[in-house]
């Protein structure tokens, strides 16, 4: 991995894969350019040219830096500008893309004891290369949660239940199975389905699982969600200075 991320310019670059999920979220994995680098935590431009309208929205690079490819976790949005076109897209098609951008990598974090990374819905997408960066630290603690609606919506599950420990939560599943033999609180209620376990609510509820105050903690979700966990960490203790956010 390199620490100098390509000089921003334009691509067209070809879908290799759309995996439509539950929600109105979809994985749009397309082609990666040649020397593309990028650092894990950046975002890329997506953009679609309508007669003389260049339509573009930000997105997480939800990819690993090694992979030959592109990947994107993306949610759509009704009546939004771009998203409904990105999620008709099929393989072949192209895509415009600029990038990377954004400051939200280990050059930020640094390389922190305990470091807790909290992904709301798409927000998993800057997650995920996050976390594998820091698996290569044996003096990292590291904690992931991500709080999603579907089990569905848990979309890097298996990958991210062997890296670190890792906290799904699942605010709307319905039809699951309880675990009674779990090792957590009495009043957590863990569940099952798919082949994934998960816990029913909102993270906040599950603290004693996963707050530290003297942690580092990155937070990645909507901005108003972003802004009310940032305040809430905050009173329970943990240090502003090291709390780092992507809003979107």
């Amino acid at each position: 991995m390199t620490d100098k991320p390509t000089s921003q310019v334009t691509y067209t670059l070809k879908v290799k894969e759309n995996k439509h999920l539950s929600d109105n979220r979809f994985l749009l994995k397309v082609e990666k350019p040649q020397n593309f680098q990028y650092l894990p935590g950046q975002f890329a431009v997506l953009a679609e040219q309508q007669g003389e309208n260049l339509i573009q929205r930000a997105y997480s690079i939800a990819s690993i830096p090694h992979e030959p490819f592109l990947l994107f976790f993306i949610r759509k949005v009704e009546g939004g500008a771009l998203t409904p076109i990105l999620y008709n897209k099929n393989p072949e098609d192209t895509v415009l893309m600029s990038g990377p951008y954004g400051h939200l990598t280990h050059n930020t974090i640094g390389v922190p004891n305990k470091l807790v990374l909290i992904a709301m819905g798409s927000g998993i997408a800057a997650i995920r290369p996050l976390a594998y960066y820091y698996t290569k630290f044996d003096t990292v603690s590291l904690t992931i949660i991500h709080q999603a609606k579907f089990v569905d919506n848990l979309v890097f599950y298996n990958e991210l239940k062997d890296i670190g420990k890792y906290i799904p939560v699942l605010s709307q599943e319905t039809g699951y199975t309880k675990i009674t033999n779990s090792a957590v609180p009495s009043s957590f209620v863990k569940a099952e389905k798919q082949g994934k376990q998960f816990y029913v609510g909102h993270f906040p509820e599950l603290k004693e699982l996963w707050f530290k105050p003297d942690a580092s903690y990155v937070i990645v979700g909507k901005r108003d969600r972003v802004e009310k966990f940032f305040d809430m960490l905050a009173k329970w203790g943990a240090d502003t200075s090291r709390m780092y956010t992507e809003k979107y």
